[in-house]
């Protein structure tokens, strides 16, 4: 689930500079400073991630442990590396040996991750709109800006290349590719779109919604759409051209899908996690609450889920029995984030904190 970016943040540090990013033409004529920190072992007991720093964090489950399955506990052990780019970090995911960020006004940065030290910078690439979310799938880099959609080919990483564009003229907040479909989530819509041509993708449905959406997340039977105070919205991929579900209670602020579950923040009322239904109303499986604020964003993987607060705050709790999840840690007091996510390896992806 591509993350809704929050804005831009000032009074950032920088890091030592190392050498530039060798630029991907077109590019506007301007200056990328990027710099990487160098890498820290997290001593024991540590749960909190460094503050005050622009760019990337990237927090690393450390190679003695399994990465096939996710055990970020307190205190680790985990490595961590604090990746100054110097730009307007707005997202940040992991493809790959690859870490692709979305770097707001100075576009597409591609780093490839090294097995000891920081990644190392592969490419940049300009775009024609401030990058604010990014994805991938299948060797294909979906960056969302005001305007639109940009389709970036990663075929060779250290020369990607724009393949596509889609325009809207409703600002989008994320975009989910899924084979030859991709979902683009607007501020007060959603568009279906063809991804199998080779150029621009082509809209199939168009959806307009008469309240703010804030994030949506695809499972197997359904697209789940966080509706703000308008509750919980389901699109069904099998029918297309049947409209949506709904379902109304509290506030839903982002939703994540795992182990066939669905987890929503819902603000001041914590998290719910539900069953899916792709025919009925979900059904009530456990609720958390005194995650320490309203509850703004989530990311699950594995019965572990990263909670973001609107005051900045970052936990990590236990949510594989809905019965009985509990708070693991705080991972940060203040200052996160634009986006975090937890990747299939286990790997914890923060961008702007």
């Amino acid at each position: 689930m591509p993350l809704k970016p929050t804005g831009r943040r000032s009074g950032r540090e920088r890091g030592p500079r190392i050498p530039r990013i060798p630029r991907i033409p077109p590019c506007a004529p301007s200056l990328l400073a990027a710099a990487l920190a160098v890498l820290l072992a997290a001593p024991a007991g540590a749960a909190s991630l460094p503050e005050g720093r622009s760019g990337v964090i990237e927090l690393r489950l450390d190679a003695a442990m399994d990465a096939s399955a996710l055990h970020l506990r307190p205190g680790g052990p985990y490595a961590r590396q604090q990746i100054d780019l110097g730009v307007d970090a707005r997202d940040a995911v992991l493809s790959g040996n690859l870490l692709l960020v979305a770097g707001g006004e100075d576009g597409l940065l591609v780093l490839q991750l090294e097995t000891e030290g920081p990644p190392s910078p592969l490419a940049h690439l300009a775009l024609a709109e401030p990058a604010l979310t990014i994805t991938a799938r299948d060797g294909t880099a979906w960056l969302t800006g005001p305007l639109g959609l940009t389709a970036v080919d990663l075929s060779e990483p250290a020369a990607p290349r724009v393949r596509g564009r889609y325009t809207s003229r409703n600002r989008p907040l994320g975009f989910i590719a899924a084979a030859e479909r991709g979902y683009l989530l607007l501020e007060h819509g959603l568009h279906v779109l063809d991804l199998s041509p080779a150029g621009d993708p082509i809209a199939l449905e168009r959806h307009a919604f008469g309240f703010e959406a804030a994030a949506f997340a695809l499972g197997e039977d359904g697209l789940y759409i966080a509706a703000g105070d308008a509750g919980l919205l389901i699109y069904d991929p099998r029918a297309p051209g049947t409209g949506m579900r709904g379902f109304r209670g509290a506030p839903v602020l982002d939703v994540a899908i795992d182990a066939g579950r669905l987890y929503l923040a819902n603000g001041a009322d914590g998290i719910t996690v539900l069953a899916q239904d792709p025919d009925g109303e979900p059904r009530w499986l456990g609720s958390l609450r005194g995650a320490g604020g309203e509850v703004t964003g989530l990311s699950v993987r594995d019965g572990r889920a990263l909670l973001r607060t609107a005051a900045g705050r970052l936990y990590l709790a236990d949510v594989e029995n809905p019965q009985a999840m509990e708070l693991l840690a705080l991972l940060q007091a203040e200052g996160c984030c634009d986006a975090q996510r937890l990747a299939d390896d286990g790997a914890l992806v923060l961008a702007g904190a």
